[in-house]
């Protein structure tokens, strides 16, 4: 397949996939002057010239204004001021779609619990994570503060005796997992007598052991049609060409899956992973931005069969 027909084909799956799912937000959103604002952040980086003549960011926001008319857009970028994540940004809009793979971590872990986890949690905004945006600072304090949330749940506070001591994690680098590690993010509690004294969390990496680029195509099949973010879709559809990613992708648990995929003559078993905040919703989507329009891939363990994800259950941030 050559690079110009790659790059038509990641343009339009990844419009589609913003559109699906800025659609299915709207929809789900207080109505607010029959308007949603979207925020369309990237961080610009001179590679996606192989695939987008004005850059990524910019070319979803042009597609979604073309094709629905509901939709208030604004692109913005790395190097705007404050990182383009400013305030008046923020506040203004109802949804936000990230993209980032190679500058993720000029974004600081504060600015992002600072001006997006919060926002989430506090139920003022809904965000899209492009992939690679698994790695962003944002998606990632995202997963590091459902994982907190779950590990009190998991191990509540006694109401006589000592308090249990919580000891989190953090990935001390960005650095993919081998297949044969543990899978994060992981509890470990140990007792002292009949209670649990400390517990030991070791936040998700957000990452997978492994990868395929090799852009073979694949059937996608709709689980779940009466879900509102299948809502639209023909039952089967084709992808022309994807970037197979291997289970298990380490992030906070989801619930189910709304697609299911076929690569290469095997069965695929797709999620997509996300999180959720009182009335908002988070999604990690997986068509890469570079020059194929890829589906992330994972691996059954039950069945040791290679897996896509592309929708499915959500992970609340909140309880």
């Amino acid at each position: 397949m050559s690079q110009k027909t790659n790059s038509k084909l990641i343009m339009n799956l990844k419009c589609f996939l913003c559109l699906l799912f800025a659609c299915f937000f709207a929809k789900s959103l207080a109505a607010k002057d029959d308007a949603v604002q979207v925020l369309i952040w990237d961080e610009r980086q001179p590679r996606q010239s192989e695939a987008y003549d004005n850059f990524l960011g910019n070319e979803i926001a042009t597609r979604l204004g073309k094709l629905d008319k509901n939709l208030e857009i604004r692109s913005v970028a790395m190097d705007d001021p404050e990182q383009g994540v400013t305030a008046a940004n923020l506040d203004w809009a109802d949804v936000m779609i990230w993209w980032g793979h190679a500058r993720q971590a000029q974004v600081t872990p504060e600015t992002a619990q600072k001006k997006i986890v919060s926002r989430i949690k506090e139920g003022k905004l809904d965000p899209i994570f492009l992939h690679s945006a698994h790695w962003t600072t944002p998606f990632m304090e995202a997963m590091n503060e459902r994982t907190k949330i779950v590990a009190k749940e998991k191990f509540p506070q006694p109401k006589k005796g000592r308090k249990i001591q919580f000891q989190f994690i953090a990935l001390p680098f960005r650095m993919p997992p081998d297949k044969n590690s543990m899978v994060t993010p992981a509890y470990y509690a140990l007792r002292r007598g009949r209670q649990i004294a400390q517990v030991r969390v070791d936040l998700p990496n957000c990452c997978f052991p492994g990868y395929r680029p090799d852009g073979k195509p694949s059937t996608i099949t709709v689980k779940t049609p009466d879900h509102p973010i299948a809502k639209g879709l023909p039952k089967t559809f084709q992808v022309k060409a994807i970037e197979m990613y291997n289970e298990p992708f380490h992030v906070a648990r989801t619930r189910r899956g709304n697609l299911r995929g076929t690569l290469a003559h095997r069965r695929m078993v797709p999620q997509r992973r996300g999180m959720e905040g009182r009335r908002r919703q988070s999604l990690l989507l997986s068509p890469r931005a570079r020059n194929l329009p890829c589906l992330q891939a994972t691996r059954d363990d039950s069945s040791h069969r290679q897996c896509l994800q592309l929708a499915g259950a959500r992970v609340r941030i909140n309880s």
